[in-house]
């Protein structure tokens, strides 16, 4: 397993600070993080064989395009903590397809305007 590797360590300070970040859900790459465990764990529920992959942008917009190998298709993926963190960035919604999110605030910061792409909010999930 892969976690064998890893030199893991009980500090109860480093806990603490996941749970605050985590309880923030601030950062972009907590969003990435948690897609990724989310998206592995659909493909070892459904047992599935699923052919599609992620590639990162090299910190570019969009954030990652995933390729789906079976029907060549693509979608382009913009990672923000907070769905409204698109607009406020100043993000083209021409050269993207999707948000992926942690909280989706649109309608609150931006009562009055439609979202222009769907917007994918990850599942908080808490530390025990």
């Amino acid at each position: 397993m892969v976690f064998d590797f890893f030199p893991w360590k009980k500090k109860d300070e480093d806990f603490k600070k996941v749970e605050e970040l985590f309880a923030l859900k601030q950062y972009e790459n907590s969003a990435i993080f948690r897609f990724g465990g989310e998206f592995q764990e659909e493909v070892v529920k459904d047992n599935t064989e699923v052919h599609v992959d992620m590639v990162f942008n090299g910190g570019n917009y969009p954030d990652a395009i995933l390729y789906n190998e079976t029907t060549g298709e693509t979608v382009k993926i913009e990672f923000e903590s907070c769905s409204n963190h698109f607009k406020s960035h100043g993000h083209n919604p021409k050269d993207c397809d999707l948000i992926i999110c942690s909280i989706d605030d649109w309608d609150e910061m931006y009562p009055h305007e439609k979202c222009p792409l769907p917007i994918y909010v990850i599942e908080s999930k808490k530390l025990s």
